[in-house]
């Protein structure tokens, strides 16, 4: 694969900063982020009002998709379908239960694995008469000829769950952790998407298979260029119906990796390739929402938290350190990123904190914008936060309690948005 062009930084930064002006706290924050412990100081005050803000809070009807602490929100349309995956007495299930953008959740439906996976499962909606109506779990069996098998098993909205059928049998020879395996849905609801590729195999490919109604594939698998070494295959919401990602490292040990992104459409069509240079070489999978420009894109090192806002039109990228790990202590106290959204020219990031969720607005140049917004959380304990970005908002769902016992709860799902100043 070709190197690809670095991108530029942004030039309207760089003549803000160095414009004769007095210098702002902001930009110094921008030319000292990295340093972590001055940006704490420079931008962290008790006074500084709180610019996010979460609308008509819901807690929502307990079933078996609301009740399961990982479930995640997956956009179809201008609503949702809540899912996840739990560990039960009879094995792996999938539940999941449609959800509306004010909160009403429907009653919920669930599969039960009857094959044991080498693979684990990950799921995924399609549409058989309206979109997102049938859900899809996908994972990896060891065959009768001891190859790995991709699976699919469908479930219609209140119906009985379909019988497995067969995505796709690797070749033969290869051990589970050389295959890399994503599953992901367009935003429109109307497909199921699997990818998979070998991170030990160099010249091998990374193949995409869209799904239609019952699990059905959509065309012939849809193959990228994948480089020698690579990780954190995902899909990502995307500008267009769907976006596959993964994170190309370098081969020197000097070098930065590259942030890869494949946008496609329903009717199994590729777009364009994207590649973002990272800024650093300790890279952890990164978040991903689209935006007015292109993509905001935020990922953890050991010293904190960085965000990249990549304007396509211009193939121009501006990276902040916006964060630093001894914000919330120590290194090993830095909660995960739960998501990110693009709030005009601002980019919101979620942070996973156990307590509670937050919310951190910082403006193009890495400031820290107000306070940030804590979630609601009355008994001071959550379990992991699902967000799913749009223009200028997102939404957020999480459990109360971190155990998948009924008692815990309830699970919260609400809109955060953070106006312009």
């Amino acid at each position: 694969m070709a190197e690809p062009t670095r991108p530029r930084i942004h030039s309207r930064y760089l003549a803000l900063a160095f414009s004769g002006k007095i210098m702002t706290t902001r930009s110094l924050f921008w030319l000292m982020g990295p340093l972590g412990l001055l940006s704490a100081t420079l931008s962290c005050t008790s006074d500084k009002p709180v610019k996010c803000i979460y609308s008509e809070p819901k807690k929502l009807t307990e079933n078996a998709a609301t009740m399961i602490p990982s479930s995640t929100l997956i956009g179809v349309g201008t609503n949702f379908v809540l899912a996840g995956l739990a560990q039960t007495a009879v094995g792996t299930t999938a539940s999941w239960a449609p959800l509306s953008a004010i909160g009403v959740v429907q009653p919920a439906s669930t599969i039960t694995l009857i094959e044991t996976p080498v693979i684990a499962p990950q799921v995924a909606v399609t549409s058989r008469v309206t979109p997102g109506d049938q859900l899809v779990v996908v994972y990896g069996i060891m065959n009768a000829d001891l190859q790995i098998e991709l699976r699919a098993v469908t479930q219609f909205l209140g119906e009985a769950q379909a019988a497995p059928i067969s995505l796709k049998v690797l070749p033969k020879g290869l051990a589970v952790t050389d295959v890399r395996f994503a599953v992901g849905s367009s935003r429109t609801g109307l497909r199921a998407l699997v990818a998979w590729g070998l991170a030990n195999q160099p010249g091998t490919k990374i193949e995409t298979l869209l799904l239609g109604a019952n699990g059905v594939a959509v065309g012939t698998p849809l193959s990228f260029d994948a480089p020698d070494t690579w990780k954190c295959l995902q899909f990502v919401p995307s500008r267009t119906d769907w976006g596959l990602s993964f994170v190309r490292i370098t081969p020197s040990s000097t070098g930065k990796p590259w942030f890869v992104i494949e946008e496609g459409r329903d009717n199994n069509n590729t777009l364009a390739r994207y590649n973002v240079s990272l800024s650093t070489a300790d890279v952890s999978c990164p978040v991903v929402a689209p935006s007015d420009r292109g993509y905001l894109i935020s990922w953890q090192t050991m010293n904190g938290t960085w965000v990249s806002d990549y304007n396509i039109e211009k193939s121009a990228v501006s990276a902040e350190f916006v964060a630093g790990a001894v914000r919330f202590g120590d290194q090993s106290e830095q909660p995960p990123i739960a998501g990110v959204a693009a709030m005009g020219f601002d980019a919101a990031v979620t942070f996973g904190v156990k307590k509670g969720p937050q919310v951190w607005l910082f403006n193009a140049f890495g400031a820290h914008v107000g306070e940030e917004l804590k979630l609601p959380a009355p008994s001071g304990s959550v379990g992991p936060i699902s967000t799913w970005p749009l223009s200028n908002a997102f939404y957020a769902t999480y459990r109360e309690g971190t155990a998948p016992s009924a008692a815990e709860g309830p699970r919260w799902f609400m809109k955060v948005e953070c106006p312009a100043n």
